[in-house]
């Protein structure tokens, strides 16, 4: 196993603390951000809360980008989550 593996890449460095606070949204981004909350108050959704868009949007973020690490709940775990 002597072959040498082309096309191969690092894994990028880790973001540092403070890099996404540093970071500036696109004019885009900030637009794509306002109309989803134009549309969430029009629709009569809450901005924050169990129900709300951030609370969405942050689920789907992390399951797009395959963050969502947590272990998977037992059977005896849902079970008493169902009450």
């Amino acid at each position: 196993m002597t072959d040498t593996l082309v096309g191969v890449n690092p894994p990028p460095e880790p973001a540092q603390a403070g890099d996404a606070e540093d970071r500036e949204l696109s004019l885009a981004e900030l637009a794509a951000v306002e109309d989803l909350v134009r549309q969430a108050r029009q629709a009569g959704i809450a901005l924050t809360g169990p129900d709300g868009l951030l609370k969405a949007m942050t689920k789907t973020v992390i399951e797009a980008a395959g963050g969502d690490r947590r272990p998977p709940r037992s059977g005896r775990q849902l079970r008493a989550a169902a009450g």
